[in-house]
């Protein structure tokens, strides 16, 4: 997020006001509104579920300080590679054949 590279931390302003817990959240929203495979729902549940344990972590102060550099870009590529992992899906004939990405109700 830019903000969170030009505010300093402790400002609100750091995070847009929690706007970033979204970004965590998207893939369950993500699987939970369109027909998707079994296998990408619970790899979307799982990314979710992990990005909130990290994030909890940072709250309390459980995150390593020796290793945090190194915790944020475990959780970044987590984070950046379901977006990848959705397009691949996406553009799978296989995984569309079934219209397995169309949104519910079409």
């Amino acid at each position: 997020m830019t903000s969170a590279g030009i505010v300093p931390m402790g400002s609100p302003w750091h995070g847009i006001y929690g706007l970033a817990i979204l970004s965590v959240l998207l893939p369950v929203f993500y699987s939970l509104e369109f027909e998707v495979s079994p296998i990408f729902r619970q790899v979307s549940f799982a990314v979710s579920v992990l990005g909130l344990v990290y994030m909890w972590f940072l709250l309390v102060g459980l995150d390593p300080l020796d290793y945090r550099g190194l915790t944020q870009r475990s959780h970044s590529a987590l984070s950046f590679g379901w977006f990848i992992f959705a397009a691949g899906t996406y553009n799978n004939p296989l995984a569309n054949k079934a219209a397995l990405m169309r949104p519910k109700g079409m």
